[in-house]
């Protein structure tokens, strides 16, 4: 009974993903690609508001990856192929389908949980509202100045509007996509070759719970060029920069989440990742490797110039942002939140934060 009603718990927060997020029709093919280690009542919950709705539901189970964005097999991306909706609970390869149109949701939890949190539960409309809002600032502004606790100071320049992008300001439309783990939202920039400081985190990807010593980074020209803090930590980025290929010790992102009900917890979510704290709306990481997933301005997939092997997150709790002389986070709290649009829809929905 138990199992039951936890996965009956998690009907409200699969119907968000689904249906509020990634749009899901009548008639339309859904594909749900699973890790063979996944809890299966992700695909369970998924599946049944799918098919609620008349939607025709598919679902793959597939061996745990070796590689980040692994390749699909020619069976499974003939799938994707012709897919019009696509949930996956792997690191997989999910560009060739978005371009015939699909739309993919990363599924970055390790159990039905992650329908169950009062993120997942928020209601999609106030994440779009702060999403609109914060990209807004971002795409319109030319720099950008991050200052944490510790006192150290990274900036770096919004080189192109482009560059500045969020998941998501509204349902998913063809080819789009969006990340899930215990609810969505999150803004990134991609800092070219403009980003200099210092700036150090909170943890450290793929090690469990917060640091000790805070990992620190010292940048220069969009390069990680020093790494200090506990041992283990240094020598793990130290050597995935080294093995990593050409370009690996680019600074590839500044991203926030936007999500204010995301819980901040340090249990690893999804292989060694935090993906859930990450949504949280205020809390900042960034990335060491490759550049993230860039679209021009009318939203379409490119390739972005900077794709070595690696791309490590690691994660600030409380950051305070300015994009030019603004701000859009301080003290780990984002601005956005108090907008009066943003707090008109949390009272309609009746949520505070």
């Amino acid at each position: 009974m138990g199992f039951e009603g936890h996965l009956l718990e998690a009907i409200e927060g699969a119907r968000n993903c689904a249906l509020n997020v990634a749009a899901v029709k009548k008639g339309e093919s859904v594909l749900i690609l699973m890790r063979n280690t996944s809890d299966m009542r992700i695909a369970e919950a998924l599946g049944a508001v799918c098919r609620e709705i008349g939607a025709v539901v598919h679902v793959t189970i597939l061996e745990e990856p070796s590689e980040r964005f692994a390749k699909a097999s020619p069976l499974t991306r003939a799938a994707m192929e012709m897919a019009d909706v696509i949930f996956g609970n792997i690191l997989i390869d999910h560009s060739f389908a978005r371009v015939k149109g699909a739309r993919f949701v990363g599924l970055y939890m390790k159990d039905v949980e992650g329908f169950t949190g009062p993120g997942a539960r928020l209601h999609p409309d106030i994440v779009f509202k702060i999403c609109e809002l914060a990209e807004k600032q971002w795409k319109s502004g030319k720099t950008m100045t991050v200052t944490l606790p510790l006192g150290t100071t990274l900036t770096a320049k919004i080189v192109k509007p482009s560059y500045a992008f969020g998941h998501v300001a509204g349902p998913l439309q063809k080819g789009e996509f969006t990340n899930w783990s215990g609810g969505f939202g999150g803004l990134c920039l991609w800092p070219e070759w403009t980003a200099n400081g210092e700036v150090y985190f909170d943890t450290v990807t793929t090690f469990s719970e917060r640091t000790r010593t805070p990992l620190k980074w010292t940048v220069r020209d969009g390069r990680v060029v020093k790494v200090e803090g506990e041992p283990q930590h240094v020598e793990f980025i130290e050597r995935q920069i080294k093995s990593g290929g050409k370009d690996a010790d680019h600074f590839g992102e500044i991203m926030i989440g936007l999500c204010p009900t995301a819980r901040i917890q340090f249990n690893s979510m999804f292989n060694g990742l935090y993906l859930e704290t990450e949504r949280h709306a205020g809390v900042m990481h960034c990335a060491v490797g490759s550049s993230t997933d860039l679209e021009d301005d009318n939203g379409n997939p490119k390739v972005p110039s900077v794709r070595p092997s690696i791309h490590l997150d690691c994660m600030n709790l409380r950051p305070t942002i300015k994009v030019d002389d603004e701000y859009s986070i301080k003290d780990g709290r984002l601005t956005a939140l108090d907008h009066p649009e943003v707090q008109a829809l949390a009272r309609k929905y009746g949520v505070a934060f």
